[in-house]
């Protein structure tokens, strides 16, 4: 019998945009080696009876007859029977034809592996079937690969017949909390089903589960699309009744429904299998090969490869003049003004010859503050590398995964250097980290380019910084640019206010406003009025209401600079894509843009930019109250299985900024229990809960503790848990009376923060807490009016080795330096401490630690002569000590500068070659320099260009060379070489030394 099919479900079927949502009458035909059928209910029920309970209770329905096998044995003891009993059962014929076709996604309520083997035994299979049983597997990483199909197995499988935390769902209770630990399989299909056709095959249409799962999924309304119901001799009433709420029943067996689908779709137009699809970078092989199917997928939604005519929708050069810098048209289009920086970076790091190159792989970064036009100069960059200079240019898509395994074959394949464009890598950092380490291991040509916010890079990349090879400001437009965007402005009719006015007028107007802040800029000069009220203005006057409403909340994600899913405008205001381009598209044309989310099937919505968005977040909702409100929608609105969505819920959680937004703690603490509810034992919820309770005014710090420790139990191997734990150590040691209990928090405290130094430390932070606790327990040790002389050297030890270690790693870090200072402060000013700390160094004069800081608070005091005594009996003793050694260098060039040979012999012995001290080694090449002897000094330099080192410390002006007189000398030559990077000049003086 052929099955009467739509012919618009017959294309969705061919497009692989159907859910397949299979039910337990899915699985009849499937038979047992034995030549059994597969058991229905009633089969399991009489099976479970005879098995548990003596062959009572046959007539009671299956969810009661389990809850009494349960209570005959246990939970385990029954899911292991149902274990065997479908074990045995293996495809029918026409089960082997699902995997011919692709889906959009497969659901199901059966406990069988039926379609597992299917896909497993298919020699056709146009998918890889990946399942999923728990909130806790990684959705988004099986959606990212086309080849793959997620299969969603809402209550239960056999193969999981031993984990009790996601039981088989078959009695009552179960049925009750049937989505602990599942809630995200369900959001999955919810999303899905709000889009997507959904066909049912397996249940009757008077079936309670199907009746509850389209309860669960919501009345949407027309607003999604009509569902489809697979079932034999459908109810006339039933039919008519079904449908009314949008879903169609299709008369026949599921053998019948594939049977159709295969006549009427031929298999080579089911979604041509990926693999012999060309790839636009094929042609840049070296060998006659196509790509694999995971680096095709890689270039097909983690990245954008840059080619001509890579756009397809139209420019529009107001809404980017307005901050608008998705997409490729406008840089296609070259709406962007030139900026000088973009050619200087096209010469040091794109057009560089491979032999000019420190090392295979490099990493770059850019910085700016929000507003200065860093996007579109990545873009621009990626842009002209790959139109320009024929470069494998890939930029990383704001919802991409980096990848090491595609990098590796693109440059196996291509023997070319491959250049990744990444927009904001504080949301990645660590990701990024491991890849180009990875690569840099590998030996892969790969240049890593990215920009940020300068603040954010700060803050949230520490773990980067030592990886970059150079890094580079995006400063205000300079006079040269701020004409060239004149002349884009008038070109495409955008000058706004300045319109009219004289060239002399126009570049005046520029640089009268934010300080040549290019958005700020952009919108003051063109509107004659400030920023903000632009925004706010733009934003009050939107109509009707609800499109102002989707208005703010696009605007209160995409302030985290995220794209805010069509999903979650949808379960906020009930409002779907197609709604939203129906009715809304024009009131909120040119300040919200639409782009396909590939992972969810799903589109995004976008504003012109993070810092408008955040300008109306702020002035839309001035009252902590609405506020507080908002979150709470968004944290309940929000797919945990979504990259973006993460991303959100970890910034509107960070206890820092919800201290800073909200007065009422009670509010928070609400926001924190929402958050609990949706996103289960992950340990930055638990982290930021601790942080909150351990700043808050007399916040619980036993509750801190607990929420740290279970955060800890998660994640044993997250390091910046491992510091607020050992930051609340600290705390716990200040609230209490002291004695025995302050002292073991304290040395608690510092035993963490001694696992979080030298390789294993990312910050500075855990060397700075060793410090406050040894400083604070000279304190208390003073303010007792008893020094311990055992206790007092060994702690002057610590503090002193701590310090030295730190500034190894962390040069500069302001909080290091700022515990060094004040524990010099602290034994200065303590007459007894200071006197405590000659005798130690009396009666060890070799001890490093002791005579360093010694020699310090000296020279701290105007003893210079004592502080180079002191470290010259030290070096007497040890006269290898490299610390010893740069602290003595450090006393020839401060106070005795015309002693440079013995400068230079202390900074020589400070260091090993092939060690990591550069600091040392720098001042070693400097004193070398003074010392008349330049070629030595650039040998050395020449090395530390290549160090592992923060370019903000390689860059940091150090070690100014002064004259007799104690002013800064001045050289005098002429310049024989411009560079972009460098200007080599010819000095006369030098040469004649």
């Amino acid at each position: 019998m052929t099955m009467q099919i739509p012919d618009y479900l017959f294309q969705q079927v061919k497009d692989g945009k159907v859910v397949l949502f299979l039910g337990a009458g899915a699985s009849i035909g499937a038979m047992s080696t034995k030549g059994l059928k597969i058991p229905d209910a009633q089969g399991l029920v009489n099976l479970l009876s005879d098995k548990f309970l003596g062959g009572q209770d046959k007539n009671r329905p299956l969810s009661v007859v389990a809850d009494y096998a349960i209570d005959a044995s246990d939970l385990i003891t029954m899911q292991g029977y149902i274990k065997e009993i479908f074990s045995e059962f293996t495809p029918a014929l026409f089960h082997m034809k699902i995997p011919t076709f692709k889906w959009a996604a497969i659901v199901t309520t059966n406990y069988d592996q039926i379609l597992e083997s299917s896909y497993s035994s298919s020699k056709d299979a146009k998918q890889r079937l990946k399942p999923i049983f728990k909130s806790t597997d990684r959705i988004e990483d099986v959606v990212r690969d086309e080849n793959s199909v997620l299969y969603l197995k809402l209550h239960g499988c056999i193969s999981k017949w031993d984990d009790s935390s996601i039981p088989l769902i078959l009695t009552i209770d179960q049925y009750a909390s049937h989505k602990k630990n599942r809630q995200r399989l369900f959001e999955r299909f919810e999303s899905y089903a709000s889009d997507l056709i959904v066909i049912f095959v397996g249940y009757r249409l008077e079936d309670p589960d199907l009746r509850q799962l389209l309860i669960e999924i919501a009345d949407q309304g027309i607003s999604r699309p009509r569902y489809y119901v697979v079932t034999p001799n459908p109810n006339p009433r039933d039919i008519r009744i079904w449908e009314q709420k949008r879903i169609q029943a299709l008369n026949g067996t599921f053998e019948e429904f594939l049977d159709s689908l295969e006549e009427s779709i031929p298999n080579a137009l089911r979604s041509i299998n990926t693999q012999d699809k060309i790839h636009p970078v094929e042609s840049k092989f070296v060998f006659h090969q196509h790509l694999s199917p995971s680096t095709l997928s890689f270039l097909n939604k983690e990245v954008t490869y840059i080619v001509s005519n890579l756009s397809t929708e139209q420019p529009d050069a107001r809404a980017f003049y307005k901050g608008a810098s998705y997409g490729w048209a406008a840089i296609e289009a070259k709406f962007d003004a030139p900026r000088s920086l973009v050619n200087q970076l096209l010469t040091d790091i794109v057009i560089t010859d491979e032999a000019d190159r420190t090392s295979p792989t490099e990493f770059y970064l850019v910085k700016g503050y929000a507003g200065s036009g860093k996007t579109v100069l990545l873009k621009r960059l990626a842009w002209d590398a790959a139109i320009d200079f024929n470069c494998i240019s890939l930029f990383l898509n704001g919802d991409g995964h980096i990848r090491i395994e595609p990098l590796q074959e693109l440059c196996d394949l291509t023997n070319e250097r491959i250049f990744i464009f990444i927009d904001r890598p504080s949301t990645r950092h660590g990701e990024i980290e491991k890849v180009i380490s990875s690569s840099a291991s590998r030996k892969l040509k790969v240049t890593f380019v990215c920009a940020e916010r300068t603040n954010e890079w700060n803050i949230e990349c520490q773990n980067l910084a030592k990886l970059v090879d150079e890094s580079y400001e995006l400063r205000g437009l300079s006079l040269k640019e701020i004409n060239e965007l004149i002349d884009k402005l008038d070109a495409h009719s955008c000058l706004g206010a300045l319109s009219g006015q004289s060239r002399e007028e126009q570049v005046k107007t520029f640089l009268d406003y934010a300080n040549r802040q290019l958005l700020v800029a952009l919108y003051e000069s063109t509107s004659g009025k400030p920023f903000e009220e632009i925004i706010f203005n733009e934003y009050k006057n939107i109509v009707p209401e609800q499109a102002r409403q989707i208005y703010l909340i696009i605007c209160s994600l995409n302030r985290l600079q995220v794209p805010v899913r069509a999903g979650i405008v949808k379960r906020l205001t009930g409002i779907s894509f197609s709604d939203f381009k129906e009715n809304f598209f024009g009131p909120l044309e040119s300040i919200v843009f639409a782009e396909e989310y590939k992972p969810a099937l799903d589109m995004a919505y976008r504003t012109r930019h993070p810092w408008i968005a955040e300008t109306i977040f702020e002035r839309a909702l001035p009252e902590a109250s609405e506020r507080f409100d908002l979150y709470i929608r968004l944290l309940g609105a929000m797919g945990t299985g979504y990259q973006p969505d993460r991303i959100a819920y970890r910034e509107l959680v960070r206890a820092k900024d919800l201290m800073a937004d909200f007065s009422d703690y009670q509010h928070i603490i609400a926001i924190y229990k929402t958050a609990q509810d949706r996103f289960i034992d992950d340990p930055y919820l638990l982290q930021q809960q601790g942080i909150f309770e351990m700043k808050r005014a007399n916040g619980n710090l036993d509750r801190a503790y607990s929420l740290f420790s279970e955060a800890r139990r998660i994640a044993p191997y997250d390091s910046s848990i491992l510091h607020s734990l050992s930051e609340l150590e600290f705390h716990r040691a200040h609230r209490t009376s002291g004695g025995l209990e302050r002292d073991r928090h304290l040395q608690a405290s510092k035993e963490i923060a001694q696992s979080l130094i030298g390789k294993n430390g990312d910050t500075a932070h855990a060397y700075v807490t060793i410090v406050k606790i040894n400083t604070e327990k000279l304190i208390e040790m003073i303010e007792k009016g008893v020094i311990e002389e055992g206790v007092f050297t060994s702690l002057v030890k610590e503090i002193e080795k701590t310090i030295q270690d730190g500034l190894q790693y962390f040069p500069d870090d302001e909080f290091l330096r700022s515990a060094e200072a004040r524990f010099l402060q602290l034994i200065a000013q303590e007459q007894k401490a200071t006197q405590a700390l000659e005798k130690a160094f009396n009666s060890n004069s070799s001890s490093p630690y002791i005579s360093r800081s010694l020699s310090k608070l000296y020279e701290s005091q105007g003893k210079i002569e004592l502080a180079r005594s002191v470290l010259s009996k030290c070096l007497d003793i040890l006269p290898a000590e490299k610390s010893v050694n740069s602290a003595m260098a450090k006393i020839f060039n401060k106070h005795f500068p015309s002693e440079n040979l013995k400068a230079e012999i202390h900074w020589r012995r400070s260091f090993t070659d092939g060690d990591s001290n550069f600091t040392n080694q720098f001042w070693y090449a400097r004193q070398l320099f003074i010392n008349k002897k330049a070629d030595d000094a650039k040998r050395v330099f020449i090395k530390l260009k290549k160090a592992r080192v923060d370019p903000e410390v390689k860059l940091e002006v150090r070690g100014i060379i002064k004259g007799d007189s104690g002013n800064q000398r001045v050289y005098s030559g002429e310049v024989v070489v411009i560079g972009v990077r460098q200007r080599f000049l010819h000095f006369r003086a030098i040469r004649s030394q």
